[in-house]
């Protein structure tokens, strides 16, 4: 990827989880320290890349420390998009016969807790891009005079937005613009003649 100039630097990596015992348990075949390792060699070699990952929790067997270990994991592995999902049953699936079954009310909690962590983190990762200047393509308009659009780092319908204010942007165009700020998970941009 880093050898290829029509690819861009952004990497979708669903992660699932941190702990050993239970990337095991999901039948992942990685440990933490493989993926940390992946994703160190992955930004050597490319070290303006956008990571995109996933993470369960509530899985059957979750235990505190498990959890705990997931939360260490995101809080210091910077990942610029992340979503995060709680375990529910899938008629059919392996998972849905499994024992030892995380309480609906604890699944909800660790999802909240995450999610509250990882905005605080989102912000910082966002920071990243102040001032950059950036070709953005127009996806829509959405009020007169401003645009979602996305950079490279951005992917449809999953990530966040860039947002122009402009009058000179046309639908599915690229634009050339310079990142000003944020505004809650989005970047704010303005055009650069």
């Amino acid at each position: 990827m880093a050898e290829t100039p029509n690819v861009v630097p952004y990497v979708d990596m669903p992660i699932q989880h941190a702990s050993d015992r239970m990337l095991a348990t999901m039948g992942r075949r990685t440990t933490r320290a493989h993926i940390e390792q992946r994703l160190a060699a992955i930004r050597s070699a490319m070290p303006d890349v956008v990571l995109r990952s996933t993470f369960i929790v509530g899985f059957p067997g979750e235990r505190e420390q498990d959890f705990a270990e997931l939360m260490d994991f995101i809080e210091h592995t910077p990942l610029d998009q992340v979503g995060c999902f709680t375990y529910s049953d899938e008629d059919g699936t392996t998972a849905a016969k499994m024992p030892s079954k995380v309480d609906e009310a604890l699944i909800t909690e660790r999802h909240q807790a995450f999610m509250e962590l990882q905005a605080g983190l989102h912000q910082q990762r966002l920071a990243r891009w102040q001032d950059r200047e950036l070709e953005v393509l127009v996806d829509e308009q959405l009020d007169f005079g401003r645009y979602a659009c996305r950079h490279f780092g951005q992917a449809s319908e999953v990530d966040n937005l860039t947002l122009v204010d402009t009058e000179l942007a046309e639908v599915g165009s690229r634009i050339p613009v310079r990142i000003t700020g944020t505004e809650d998970y989005d970047l704010l941009a303005v055009p650069v003649s």
